[in-house]
């Protein structure tokens, strides 16, 4: 339960912006750049607190950073909340941020480690199940604040981010130290960096391409999606946010399928087929955009199915598969460059979703349309060269 209430406090933290995006723009008037920063900064702190926070739970343990994680996002929701300018918001979010990037990389770290390792797999996407019921809250907070008043409403959302995050604190103090972290070897952190980095091209690969490719999509639309359903459904911001829940709702059945299936399919046909799916969703939503076929009904149905499939496979394989790989050693930090890399995607993602709509309407669920059924061909190509040059040094 700490574990998954850290990640659905991380996945809140992500979102707790998007419903407010509009307001901020319609209240502050800031510049394009500006918006594309507040938009990405979240993400910026994620990516480097993945590099850096990796190696040093592996050489200093697992909890202290989890520990740690959760003061970052009280601190960050607190400067966000109570804001003097817009420096300041954007500052905020990038410490929230830090606070992101280390609990993806620790809490499937430590997961890993303690749970058996038959049942790890199904074990770790209940936890990231969690991550979408804290982006749900999210937005549904957001649709909640929004009703108080357009002044307030952002001050009030980001606050709302330090309860969420106080919750798992008393709970993370109980939990024990991984075991298997005690019984290692604790090597400097520059050895561990170097032994991470001896593994090889081809490892990085197998799990951080995959990983890259998924988030370009998925970032770019949780960050937008209450401002996108009200710009094409010609709706207001809290209605905006109100279709986000509907739309995100979608992942709940999602992640009890993906539970089901991973021991009957694995996780690297699951993924194959939750990128297809997502992408195939995606085209036919960008093809309807590009058309100029005004069918609201069919834009959130067909946006929900592309949540659906992506929570099914993607969103949860990608996230835990490289924990399987790496020794106790250098678990966080090979984790880390991982999650790293799909931060980096992420940031992609957002900006693009920035910029596509003065391109080309519907350019932007084409662009990442076409990120997922890359990611569909690389899962399979991946997934042979895997089977014949790891399969000896990786159990999953």
């Amino acid at each position: 339960m700490a574990l998954s209430m850290s990640i659905l406090a991380s996945s809140y933290n992500i979102a707790a912006i998007s419903p407010q995006l509009g307001i901020i723009r319609q209240l502050f008037r800031p510049g394009p750049v500006y918006m594309d920063l507040l938009a990405t900064s979240v993400l910026i702190g994620a990516m480097v607190a993945a590099v850096v926070g990796g190696p040093m739970a592996d050489r200093f343990g697992r909890l202290r950073i989890l520990l740690f994680d959760l003061l970052t996002f009280i601190l960050g929701g607190v400067i966000g909340a109570l804001s003097w300018n817009m420096w300041a918001l954007l500052a905020s979010r990038v410490v929230v941020g830090l606070g992101v990037g280390l609990d993806y990389v620790v809490v499937f770290v430590y997961a890993s480690e303690i749970f058996r390792r038959g049942s790890a797999p199904s074990r770790m996407m209940l936890i990231m199940f969690f991550a979408n019921f804290g982006i749900i809250i999210a937005y549904f907070s957001g649709f909640l604040f929004d009703m108080v008043g357009a002044g307030l409403s952002w001050r009030l959302e980001l606050a709302s981010g330090v309860v969420v995050a106080a919750i798992p604190i008393w709970l993370r103090a109980r939990l024990p130290e991984s075991y298997a972290w005690l019984q290692a070897e604790h090597r400097p952190v520059r050895d561990v960096v170097r032994r991470v980095m001896e593994m090889g091209r081809g490892l990085f690969k197998v799990y951080s391409i995959p990983w890259f490719l998924y988030q370009i999509g998925d970032q770019g639309l949780a960050v937008y999606m209450p401002y996108l359903l009200s710009s094409d459904l010609h709706v207001t911001f809290t209605d905006g946010a109100g279709y986000s829940v509907i739309v995100k709702a979608f992942t709940i059945p999602a992640s009890f399928a993906a539970i089901v299936l991973v021991r009957r399919l694995g996780m690297l046909r699951l993924q194959f087929i939750g990128f297809i799916a997502r992408g195939a969703s995606l085209l036919m939503l960008s093809i309807f955009i590009l058309a100029s076929l005004h069918m609201d009904l069919a834009f959130v149905i067909l946006l929900a199915l592309a949540f659906f499939f992506g929570a099914m496979g993607p969103d949860k394989t990608t996230v835990i598969r490289p924990t399987g790989w790496s020794d106790t050693q250098t678990r966080g930090a090979f984790q880390g460059i991982s999650e790293a890399s799909g931060r980096l995607g992420g940031i992609l993602g957002v900006l693009a979703f920035a910029v596509a709509p003065d391109v080309l309407p519907g350019s932007g669920f084409l662009l990442i349309s076409f990120t997922c059924l890359a990611g569909g061909v690389v899962t399979v190509l991946i997934g042979r060269a895997k089977a014949s040059s790891l399969a000896s040094v990786d159990p999953r």
